[in-house]
Order: C-alpha cells, then sequence, then structure tokens
C-alpha cells in the first residue's frame, strides 16, 4: 500500500487514470516508453467534476503529471536497457 497525501490525490488519480494512455514504439529490441498521450489527459481533466476542477487547477495537474511521467519512463524503460 501507499499512502498519498490529500493534496496529492487527483494527481495520482489523473496519472493512474491514464495507465492505457502511454504512447510506446515496438523495436526489435522491444518495447520503447515514450510518455503519456496528453490529448487524453486534456480529455480526462475535462471531465472531471466540478468541485475538483475548481480545487486544483489543469495547469497543476499538468506539472504533477509530467513529473511522474518522468520519474516513471525509466522504470518503464529499464527492463529494455538491461537485456
Amino acid at each position: 500500500m501507499v499512502e498519498v497525501w490529500r493534496g496529492n490525490w487527483q494527481s495520482v488519480m489523473l496519472f493512474l487514470s491514464l495507465e492505457t494512455q502511454w504512447r510506446t514504439v515496438a523495436t526489435m529490441v522491444g518495447l520503447i516508453w515514450l510518455g503519456v498521450d496528453y490529448i487524453a489527459a486534456d480529455v480526462i481533466m475535462r471531465h472531471r467534476p466540478l468541485e475538483e476542477r475548481r480545487s486544483i487547477p489543469a495547469a497543476e495537474l499538468l506539472v504533477d503529471l509530467a513529473a511522474m511521467e518522468r520519474a516513471a519512463l525509466p522504470l518503464l524503460n529499464e527492463a529494455r536497457d538491461d537485456a
């Protein structure tokens, strides 16, 4: 189990809701993870409940999403790099 601070909850939920929206490239050495599809992120953010949209601006969520993406990419690509 991972503890998420209340102020980060919406950002983490956005990140998790995009689990099927990562851009990848299949190569002869394996799958390369490029990053999150930000068009899909925009769609998800626009469909947040109104009270959530008022509490945390989309720009702040995008900054948080980019930080999580930067942290995830090396881990996602690690198996390919080790091969």
